[in-house]
C-alpha cells in the first residue's frame, strides 16, 4: 500500500501527527506552533465529497495525488443508542456483536491497551466492507455438558468466521442459521483456526435447562438496530 507523506501540504510525522496551526496566538505572545495534533485534524476541515492533495510513497517513488473524502462507516459501533445488547445462546455458547461498550465492559476504560489486539484494531480502524457487516464474537462458554472439553478461556471473545461453511456477516444472520440448521452438528469456525462443534439435537434439547441454570430470559435477543441489518 501507499505511505502517506504529506496531506494538504503538511508533512506527516512517523507518529501520524502534523504541526498544529492555531487560529490566533495564545495570550502572552507564546506560539502554539510547536504543538502537534493527529493528521485527522486536516481532514476535519473538509466535507464529504471534497478531495485533498497528498504526497505518497508508492513503489519506492514519491507521487502527488488527490484523495477523495467520503463518509466513514465504522465497523464497530461507538455506543448502543440505549438498545439492549443483542445475543444468541446455543448449547452453552454465547454469541454477541462487538461494540465499544462491550470492550469497555470486558476490559475497562483502558480496553485499548488490555483487549486483544485483533479486536482493538477492528474497533479503532475497521470500516464496513458491505452493508450490515458486524464483528460477531463467541463471547463465552457457559458451564454445560454441551460444551464439555472446550477451554472457555481460549475460545472466549474469538471472532466467528463461519457456521457450517457459511460466512457470517452479522449476529442476526447467525441466529437465523442456527434456527434453520438441519445438519447433525453446528460447526463454528473462529479466528486463528479455532473451531467449536456442537451436536445440534443436544444443543436444542438443553436450551431450556441452560437458560434456567443461568437465569437467561430467552435464547435469542436481537435488538431493532441489529435486526434491521438483514432488511
Amino acid at each position: 500500500g501507499d505511505v502517506v507523506l504529506r496531506l494538504g501540504g503538511q508533512p506527516i510525522a512517523d507518529d501520524g501527527t502534523v504541526p498544529f496551526e492555531p487560529a490566533a496566538e495564545v495570550r502572552g505572545g507564546a506560539s502554539c506552533r510547536s504543538q502537534r495534533v493527529s493528521f485527522d485534524a486536516l481532514l476535519l476541515r473538509h466535507f464529504v465529497g471534497d478531495s485533498i492533495a497528498a504526497h505518497v510513497l508508492r513503489g519506492g517513488a514519491e507521487r502527488q495525488v488527490r484523495l477523495p473524502l467520503g463518509c466513514h462507516h465504522p465497523l464497530v459501533p461507538l455506543h448502543l443508542h440505549e438498545e439492549r445488547p443483542s445475543y444468541v445462546v446455543c448449547g452453552g455458547a454465547v454469541f454477541t456483536a462487538l461494540s465499544q461498550p462491550y470492550l469497555q465492559h470486558e476490559w475497562g476504560k483502558a480496553w485499548e491497551r488490555r483487549a486483544p489486539v485483533s479486536l482493538v484494531a477492528k474497533a479503532l480502524n475497521g470500516s464496513k466492507a458491505q452493508r450490515g457487516e458486524q464483528v460477531v464474537l463467541l463471547s463465552q462458554l457457559l458451564g454445560h455438558e454441551c460444551v464439555r472439553g472446550y477451554d472457555s478461556a481460549l475460545l472466549a471473545n474469538s471472532m466467528v468466521r463461519a457456521l457450517n461453511g457459511v460466512p457470517i456477516l452479522c449476529l442476526a444472520q447467525l441466529a437465523q442459521l442456527v434456527r434453520a440448521c438441519r445438519q447433525r452438528s453446528l460447526r463454528f469456525d473462529l479466528e486463528e483456526s479455532r473451531v467449536l462443534v456442537l451436536d445440534t439435537a443436544q444443543a436444542r434439547g438443553a436450551e431450556a435447562e441452560i437458560l434456567q441454570q443461568h437465569n437467561i430470559p430467552e435464547p435469542v435477543l436481537i435488538n431493532e438496530r441489529d435486526a434491521a441489518l438483514l432488511r
